[in-house]
């Protein structure tokens, strides 16, 4: 059921926040083809565009749980709302985002969006 539609934006300006911090980023090997991927979506016809943005938010999700991974699914996030590609590849995207959030959780700094990892 497509319940977290709501929450998408909420926890995109969360994560864009603690993510926008850093001044560059070093993509690896495994990262770097996604990105490349992400950048060239608005490129696509909208019938190609709704399969390869879920076959990247797929690939996100394959990824080891290292910090560009959430910066990645935040990528992919702003641009899945840039038309209506469908509601499955919409939830694709929203899970894809979640299980970031989930493996890395961001840090608040007084109730806020905060730089790195949460402390535990």
């Amino acid at each position: 059921m497509f319940r977290s539609a709501p929450y998408l934006s909420l926890a995109l300006l969360f994560v864009w926040n603690a993510a926008g911090q850093e001044p560059k980023i070093v993509w690896s090997r495994q990262e770097a083809p996604i990105d490349a991927k992400i950048r060239s979506l608005r490129d696509l016809q909208d019938k190609t565009r709704a399969a390869a943005t879920k076959e990247l938010a797929l690939e996100i999700r394959a990824l080891p749980a290292v910090p560009n991974k959430v910066r990645l699914a935040v990528n992919l996030t702003n641009l899945s709302t840039e038309g209506d590609f469908g509601r499955d590849t919409l939830q694709e995207v929203t899970t894809t985002l979640a299980q970031c959030l989930r493996e890395q959780p961001q840090r608040l700094v007084k109730g806020k969006p905060g730089p790195g990892k949460e402390v535990r």
